[in-house]
């Protein structure tokens, strides 16, 4: 369940995700390819708020079978061209990519007002865990020790699936 921390930004219950296609079962690449049974062409992912509330979806529930310009949560790489605000938008970090990137992100409605929220919620925590560390240790505030320790902390999955938010929390980390 790697995307739950690249995609879904919160965690989906490791017992009842919603099933996303990275290249959508509808399409004559899947069809020809029979990537609707292939594990490689699949992501574990919450339900985008479909249930909640219906008008608000956000990750596949918003995406549907749009295909995406740029992102592909199931590569790694995917984490490297985003970041976070501070009201916990999603930015884009590649310029070369941007338009595209942005399309994504709005074809996921990313920056649906409920996950900035929650994001900025994590950032402000974390910042706070930065500044207590910093403070409480002050000469011996080790800033790589601490970097390293915390990532290892939540690089962890934790009953097979991260912490919510998890790569925002690695992005301010990473910033350190």
């Amino acid at each position: 369940m790697q995307n739950l921390k690249i995609h879904g930004l919160t965690s989906a219950s490791p017992l009842y995700p919603t099933i996303e296609h990275y290249i959508a079962q509808t399409t004559k690449e899947s069809k020809d390819n029979n990537l609707d049974t292939d594990y490689k062409n699949m992501l574990a992912t919450c339900h985008g708020n479909d249930k909640k509330d219906p008008d608000n979806k956000h990750c596949d529930s918003s995406r549907g079978s749009a295909p995406f310009k740029y992102l592909n949560p199931l590569d790694k790489s995917c984490e490297q061209v985003l970041g976070y605000s501070p009201d916990g938008s999603i930015i884009c970090m590649d310029e070369t990519n941007k338009s595209d990137i942005e399309d994504d992100i709005d074809l996921l409605n990313l920056n649906f007002q409920t996950l900035k929220d929650n994001r900025k919620s994590v950032i402000i925590g974390i910042k706070k865990v930065i500044q207590f560390k910093r403070n409480k240790l002050k000469s011996k505030w080790n800033k790589e020790k601490f970097k390293k320790d915390e990532l290892a902390k939540y690089t962890t999955l934790s009953n097979g699936v991260y912490k919510p938010f998890v790569q925002v929390i690695i992005y301010e980390l990473e910033k350190l």
